[in-house]
């Protein structure tokens, strides 16, 4: 079954664009609870997001970011792979609550050992503060 955003837009809200916005505010073409008011002509870059809980199954459904209150964000840069989880900043201590925190440790120590023949870097993002997760 595919996944779809449904009423969920807060990567509107947590994720910086610089063509629309900046982090830490609601975009403001997101209305929040209904989506995009530009979505045929949002930007490139909102075009080509699509949060980890979308797209890996192996991400349960209390990872629904209108949920968890936390996007899971994958990325690669040259040979560096981090995954970030993006905690909205209403709900900063979201992360360390249960199911997530256990959850966060587990996908940490699997990037630690380069579970899926890859080694990742986990991190925790609140505004500003970045949480560099290890076992």
């Amino acid at each position: 079954m595919k996944r779809e955003c449904g009423r969920c837009s807060l990567c509107c809200k947590v994720m910086g664009v610089p063509e629309v916005k900046q982090d830490f505010a609601w975009c403001p073409h997101c209305a929040p609870g209904h989506g995009c008011k530009i979505y045929p002509d949002r930007p490139e870059r909102c075009k080509d997001f699509h949060c980890q809980w979308l797209i890996d199954p192996r991400f349960g459904d209390h990872w629904y970011p209108a949920k968890s209150k936390i996007i899971v964000d994958h990325k690669v840069d040259g040979e560096k792979a981090f995954v970030t989880f993006v905690v909205d900043h209403d709900y900063p201590g979201r992360w360390r609550e249960e199911p997530y925190f256990s959850d966060i440790k587990a996908i940490a120590g699997a990037g630690i050992l380069g579970a899926l023949g890859i080694k990742w870097t986990t991190v925790v993002r609140v505004r500003d503060v970045q949480i560099v997760i290890g076992r």
